[in-house]
């Protein structure tokens, strides 16, 4: 039985019952031509047939139809007394999207096999010459020699029609072949897929991206890697031509990392989650399938060619931007020309001008756009204003790195020395923090002219609307844009204190805006990580005191961060010898941490996960050793250690000792007793409750006195109290006498309070 008789005898079917909804009759016979799967479910095309159809006649109109929309599977055998003519005229309708719930309701038991017959069906159809190239599977493998071997293997083009040459995939020396016919390699890939052994120095691991990760490792080799890894060869011959892969400048292992984060990026939710959930009913997938099914999530996972060289660096920047698109465009990327404000609006004022500028402003051409590992965006086909000007805020801070080193002297000519200073530095800072504003000075003074052109630079994207020129600042901080390694001087001031910032500027000397460039790149850093944690809701923000306590955070040092004020706005009690102490309720406490553990992962993008971890080691320690009796002094005392020792990484920076001023804790700080200040805790703890245990035992121990000599002890107490109760009353009468005819009332006059009123008191008030 040929491919497509065997197609039609699970596509065709009799209607077990009449159908009013579908316009169906008891033993109509229908055909299943198609079965597309969207998101979890399988929904069905089906061709209604003419009615009084016997089954011979039947089959050979379902022959017919199902060999015009196969070709390639009636092209093994199989044939129709009728042609597609006289099949089309025997389809009464139509029905698409039908569920298998609904196929089930017109024919009992029909749709279970239908899904599985119409994959091979399409794998099967696509067998023609070349078709398969490049298609990687595992299995037994017939080879020259006339033995099977099982292997991967890898599909190239076959030397004639018809024939494919298989060749084995990640081998150490030659690679095996086979050439076989495409009936032989179609039964291959049927088969299910064989693990296999791949070589250590072709896998990458992949970290942070575990949707990606599952996704990849349905593939026959990186499913066959090591615990979080997968094939390097074989993920790029999946991204290749995507747009998503990133450049191809880039190395293997930053494709490949880069491809699983756009993945991770663009199914972490909405439409994304259905296509992986769709994705993953099935156990493994080729690299071709897997393609297929890339391509329902939009042009970023979409093979596109790329595009012919620009002529000039202006139309690389501004290639499909026109019309309303160009004022936007101009706005934005004028100000990173021409930081003045009246040649910046001359250059806005027309498109020539402005296309002009650019080009000179790309003085070094698409040459270092290719150096910085940004030209993959020249495969985008839907380029757009965030693209360009992305792009062109990368390109910015790559020319301000180029121009960093200062300029080397002629031969015999000693390095200029500067006439007046820019910073009155003195020494032996006194005061809390001395020590971080002579840094924040040195590093002022350390700038050479090419980093305070850097710093405008980033001044003019922090004026930029909408956190689109600040998220550029944050990649050039944290070392991620196409500028390379940012400058440590840079670094030091955007991570001082305010405090530093603040005595930086009462001992600058020289006016050029440089303090105010500097603060306004810290205050657009404060309000980037402002808007993330309040989801970018425009009408919410901090009080002042909160956005003090964030910017403690952002620049790393915790021991001064008041963690209630965060939660209620303003706090009183706050010590930084006992920073907990005047919290004093668990649930609070436990909120608390959270806000304080969230605006710390948002402000440290690159750690954000393993900050969010360290955050919930920490909050669970807390809530233990609370409900194990540790008192808030002892609490307080763990918390103001464990932040000084998480903000050792930035005061390090701040003295030259570390050449970066972020690192994550290490998990173990939390909870264990390893630790200094975790054993101490858990020390003090066990101490308290050891006293607690001990004077318990002790009144346990002591001599009890009996039931009559209790008894009589409260009854000279009650006698005591009664006879001191009359003597007051007898001084009372001497003192004030009888009024009305009523004694002075005692409860009035020596408890300072009576039940009654003075009319109705059987005492007088007077």
């Amino acid at each position: 039985m040929s491919a497509i008789e065997t197609l039609v005898e699970v596509a065709l079917a009799k209607a077990t019952k009449d159908s009013a909804v579908h316009g169906v009759d008891k033993d109509q016979y229908l055909l299943c031509s198609s079965v597309v799967k969207a998101d979890v479910r399988n929904y069905h095309t089906v061709k209604v047939l003419q009615k009084g159809l016997d089954e011979s006649q039947a089959k050979a109109a379902a022959l017919a139809l199902l060999s015009q929309q196969y070709p390639q599977l009636a092209a093994g055998g199989g044939t129709a007394s009728d042609g597609p003519a006289d099949a089309a005229e025997k389809v009464v309708k139509t029905l698409e999207r039908l569920s298998s719930s609904q196929l089930g309701h017109l024919a009992a038991g029909w749709a279970t096999q239908l899904g599985e017959a119409f994959t091979n069906a399409s794998i099967l159809s696509t067998v023609e010459a070349g078709s398969l190239a490049g298609r990687t599977g595992s299995g037994k493998v017939p080879l020259e020699s006339g033995e099977e071997a099982q292997m991967p293997y890898t599909v190239i083009q076959g030397p004639s029609e018809g024939m494919y040459v298989l060749e084995e995939s990640g081998a150490q020396g030659e690679p095996r072949r086979s050439v076989i016919l495409n009936t032989t390699l179609v039964t291959l890939m049927l088969q299910p897929t064989q693990a296999h052994v791949v070589s250590n120095a072709t896998l990458v691991k992949i970290n942070g991206s575990s949707s990606a990760l599952a996704v990849f490792r349905k593939l026959p080799k990186s499913g066959s890697a090591a615990e979080d890894h997968v094939s390097l060869e074989e993920i790029l011959q999946l991204a290749d031509g995507l747009p998503a892969a990133g450049a191809v400048s880039l190395s293997g292992e930053e494709r490949v990392k880069t491809f699983a984060r756009a993945l991770e990026a663009k199914v972490s939710g909405g439409e994304g989650s259905s296509w992986l959930a769709a994705v993953g009913d099935k156990a493994t997938y080729s690299v071709f399938e897997l393609r297929s099914q890339l391509e329902r999530l939009g042009p970023d996972f979409t093979p596109v060619a790329a595009l012919p060289a620009p002529k000039s660096c202006a139309e690389f920047f501004t290639r499909n931007i026109r019309g309303e698109n160009w004022g936007d465009f101009a706005k934005r990327v004028a100000p990173l020309i021409e930081p003045d404000e009246q040649r910046c609006n001359f250059i806005r004022s027309s498109e020539a001008v402005l296309r002009d500028a650019i080009e000179r402003w790309l003085e070094s051409g698409l040459g270092s756009l290719r150096e910085a590992s940004v030209a993959s965006l020249a495969l985008r086909t839907d380029w757009s204003v965030d693209a360009a000007c992305s792009l062109m805020y990368q390109f910015a801070m790559a020319k301000d790195q180029q121009r960093l080193a200062p300029p080397t002297p002629p031969p015999g000519v000693p390095p200029p020395i500067l006439t007046q200073p820019i910073i009155k530095i003195t020494t032996g800072g006194s005061g809390e923090g001395g020590d971080e504003a002579l840094s924040a000075a040195a590093a002022a003074q350390s700038l050479t002219t090419a980093e305070r052109e850097c710093v405008k630079r980033l001044a003019a994207l922090a004026a930029i609307e909408d956190n689109k020129g600040v998220d550029e600042i944050a990649k050039y901080i944290d070392g991620a844009s196409s500028a390379g390694a940012p400058s440590p001087h840079i670094m030091r001031l955007v991570h001082a204190t305010d405090a530093s910032v603040n005595s930086l500027a009462s001992s600058y000397v020289a006016d050029d805006g440089f303090v105010v460039d500097l603060r306004s790149i810290r205050r657009a850093m404060l309000h980037r990580l402002e808007s993330m944690h309040f989801g970018f809701a425009t009408d919410k923000q901090w009080s002042e005191e909160q956005r003090r306590q964030a910017g403690r955070i952002r620049v790393g040092r915790f021991s001064e961060v008041d963690i209630a004020c965060l939660l209620e706005g303003q706090e009183d009690g706050f010590s930084k010898k006992a920073p907990l102490a005047h919290i004093k309720c668990p649930v609070k406490l436990q909120m608390a941490l959270g806000v304080f553990f969230s605006i710390w992962a948002k402000a440290h993008l690159t750690f954000s996960s393993h900050i969010l971890a360290f955050g919930a080691n920490v909050a669970r320690f807390l809530h233990q050793t609370r409900e194990d009796g540790a008192s808030w002094e002892q609490l307080s005392d763990y918390w103001r250690k464990l932040m000084q020792k998480c903000e050792q990484p930035a005061l390090r920076f701040e003295r030259k000792e570390a050449l970066a001023p972020l690192q994550p804790p290490l998990l173990k700080w939390a909870d264990d007793r390893s630790v200094t200040h975790v054993a101490e805790l858990m020390d003090a703890v066990n101490r308290s409750e050891r006293e607690r245990l001990a004077k318990l035992l002790e009144e346990a121990r002591a001599p009890k006195e009996s039931a009559e000599l209790a008894e009589l002890r409260k009854m000279v107490k009650q006698q005591g109290s009664k006879q001191k109760q009359h003597e007051e009353r007898l001084e009372l009468n001497a003192r004030l006498g009888r009024k009305d005819g009523k004694d002075p009332c005692w409860f009035h006059h020596i408890k300072g309070s009576c039940r009654y009123d003075a009319a109705e008191c059987r005492g007088h008030h007077g």
